[in-house]
């Protein structure tokens, strides 16, 4: 699966997170995939370097 709707990485206090913007509310980012305290892991590796 291709997320749709991905932004660029954004940096979370040295973590890398993947965000996209949620429907309802294009300013509100969902993380997709992260790796930081401040980020939830994603269950989905094929979200990452979809663009």
């Amino acid at each position: 699966k291709i997320a749709r709707n991905c932004i660029k990485p954004a940096y979370t206090e040295g973590s890398l997170c993947w965000f996209r913007a949620t429907p309802r509310n294009p300013k509100i980012k969902t993380v997709l995939q992260g790796d930081g305290s401040l980020c939830e892991p994603s269950t989905s590796t094929s979200l990452v370097g979809h663009f």
